[in-house]
């Protein structure tokens, strides 16, 4: 019977091993193999508690057995048990100190605890137990990468590549592979065209990698994340990366991509439309801050409003948002698992509220869990995906040939398309106790730096070359490869100048966000910055009256505080091209009652245009009535 119920675990068919294994230990309860595969099935059908129960029974047994440690540890995993993971995967290391899926699984925990020492040493055992497979040199890759080491993470998947090319992760990271600080615009054009050709092999190969076994596993490297900061349109490369995922994520799981037509009226609990939220940014994140009002500030006549937290864990703010909505769920486990709950919950629309930065919401939005089904601008690129019907976008932001930029239908919402409170300052806060010198003009540049384009170095050079006292105040980036890349490429474009870059710029810690807030006081104007303007970053220095200077950009994601400008009827701080950014810059730094003219205005008319402006939110649940009427 082992036989036949072991070649139905590999054709995928879990329930029926399981009932023949729940048969075979009805008469040996003590079968060793008939208990470890119970539990793999178990696993596979998302019954994480009874996967572990047969494993420690395993264990029990057989404390030695190598396999059920591991796979005891997986199921850890799945349940978003990481801290107790971690610890069965030591007990299993000192059982196998050459188990390299162990050091790989140990190491791949460390790595997303940012322990990135302890991932490292992990890895590097993983290759000496297995120096022909590709995974560790993989993984050392993706370790590398994360921490912004762009050369050494090329070497590492090169390396992996070159032994296994059927591995799939091994050709994403080897054709894919973008750099977190690019050195130049030349640079960008560079790794854009590699990423280009990358697609097209994988393309050309994309039948080969069907057969993987941990197909979606292999799937989380390669999805492009830093091509938005690079200022161009990223529609032909977010579709092509969209033709080459999809058809995988089906082969994996079909069932989630059958048409879902819409509910009859009938069907609607008390003629109520059923929306669901999916993200697992719904702790203190920017994307919570931009859309936690669309659920807070439904219609519940209307709508019933369901929230999905993708690996969620116990926080303040999600424990608020839960409390403001009618069905609130943390998922965790497999991307199938979390699928199941979804379209069995019979939504009527689902909307991502972003698409690109997390790996499994990437996944969830290209199956069909929904008749209809939205992202939003959390972060501001179309999805490509053609499982996407519709963009929901802060319609202030979007230039007039916006729809080209997108695959999906493009849905403008009123102004800024979200109702944000602003947050202010505790109190005026002292430079001195935040490390900030008393004597300079103080130019806060706050983006995270991988945000800050190449061509923003100039700008910033020249403001500083004309005028001896500036300081541009950056936040420093946790990963020290990171800071030192930008600094070696800012450095460059203040040598060009005649600037003193030692002397003229300084790198914040990272502060909390009492004290971010008071840094947004002390400095005398803030810097956006071309191709990714502000945000969140810009909403709070306007919420603390620091004036900002923008230039304009071609994207919605270039044009963001543009548009909060424009809602509140206050422009003069839009520059018309990058001569006038410097000259908006310096005039701000010498002429005081400028800057406190501009302060003045800001405040005045932030109030109901840029915050607490509803008319996104119903524009929003007008979109919602438009798609999903009540009446048949």
């Amino acid at each position: 019977m082992s036989i036949h119920a072991d070649k139905l675990f590999e054709q995928g068919q879990y329930l029926e091993v399981r009932r023949l294994y729940q048969q075979r230990l009805q008469a040996q309860p003590n079968d060793l193999h008939a208990l470890f595969m119970l539990g793999r099935a178990n696993g596979e059908l998302g019954q994480f508690a009874a996967m572990s129960q047969c494993l420690n029974r395993v264990i029990q047994l057989q404390p030695a057995h190598a396999a059920a440690h591991y796979w005891l540890a997986k199921a850890l995993v799945y349940s978003a048990q990481l801290d107790q993971a971690i610890e069965q995967l030591k007990r299993l290391l000192n059982v196998d100190r050459h188990h390299t899926d162990g050091w790989n699984l140990l190491g791949e925990l460390y790595q997303q605890r940012e322990a990135l020492n302890e991932a490292h040493q992990c890895y590097q055992h993983a290759a000496i137990s297995a120096p022909l497979e590709a995974a560790s040199y993989v993984n050392l890759g993706s370790l590398f990468n994360d921490a912004g080491a762009f050369d050494e993470a090329q070497t590492n998947y090169d390396k992996a590549f070159e032994l296994q090319p059927d591995v799939l992760s091994a050709a994403l990271g080897h054709h894919l592979l973008q750099p977190v600080i690019a050195k130049s615009s030349d640079d960008i054009a560079l790794s854009r065209q590699r990423y280009i050709t990358g697609l097209d092999y994988l393309l050309e190969h994309q039948s080969d990698y069907k057969s993987i076994a941990n197909l979606l596993e292999q799937l989380q490297w390669g999805y492009g994340f830093y091509l938005a900061y690079q200022g161009l349109d990223d529609r032909d490369v977010q579709e092509a990366w969209a033709r080459f995922l999809v058809p995988l994520i089906k082969h994996v799981l079909p069932d989630q991509f059958k048409p879902l037509p819409p509910r009859r009226p009938k069907d609607k609990g008390a003629g109520k439309i059923r929306i669901a939220y999916a993200t697992h940014f719904f702790y203190e994140h920017t994307v919570s801050q931009y859309f936690k009002k669309w659920i807070d500030c439904a219609n519940r006549d209307e709508f019933e409003v369901y929230v999905y937290w993708l690996e969620g864990w116990p926080d303040p703010a999600g424990d608020a948002l839960a409390a403001e909505c009618d069905q609130f769920r943390c998922l965790n486990g497999s991307v199938g698992d979390m699928a199941k709950v979804i379209r069995n919950n019979q939504i009527d629309i689902l909307i991502y509220p972003e698409v690109g930065m997390d790996l499994k919401t990437r996944w969830l939005a290209g199956l069909r869990l929904a008749p209809v089904q939205c992202s939003a601008w959390g972060h501001p690129v179309t999805t490509g995906l053609s499982t996407i019907d519709y963009y929901l976008s802060s319609g202030a932001t979007e230039p007039d040939n916006a729809d080209e930029h997108y695959s999906e239908t493009l849905v403008r919402l009123e102004g800024l398309g979200m109702n944000c409170a602003p947050r202010r300052a505790p109190d005026a806060g002292d430079r001195k106790r935040l490390n900030l010198p008393e004597d300079r003009i103080l130019f806060l540049c706050a983006q995270s730096l991988f945000k800050i384009h190449p061509d923003t170095d100039r700008l910033l050079a020249e403001i500083c070359a004309q005028q001896s006292d500036a300081l541009i105040v950056f936040f420093d980036n946790k990963m020290a490869p990171v800071v030192k890349s930008f600094k070696a490429r800012m450095k460059a474009a203040f040598d060009t100048a005649a600037a003193d870059f030692e002397r003229q710029t300084q790198f914040l810690p990272r502060v909390g966000m009492d004290d971010y807030l008071r840094v947004n006081v002390l400095c005398t104007a803030m810097m956006d910055t071309p191709h990714w303007s502000g945000g969140m970053t810009s909403l709070d220095a306007l919420a603390n009256g620091l004036p900002i200077v923008t230039l304009e950009g071609d994207l919605s994601r270039g044009r963001q505080t543009s548009a909060m400008y424009q809602q509140m009827g206050f422009t003069d701080l839009i520059a018309d091209d990058e001569d006038d950014y410097i000259a908006l810059a310096l005039r701000l730094g010498r002429d005081a009652a400028f800057r406190q003219y501009c302060a003045e205005q800001i405040q005045r008319r932030s109030e109901g245009t840029v915050f607490n402006n509803l008319e996104g939110i119903r524009s929003l649940e007008n979109f919602y009535r438009s798609v999903c009427p009540l009446e048949a």
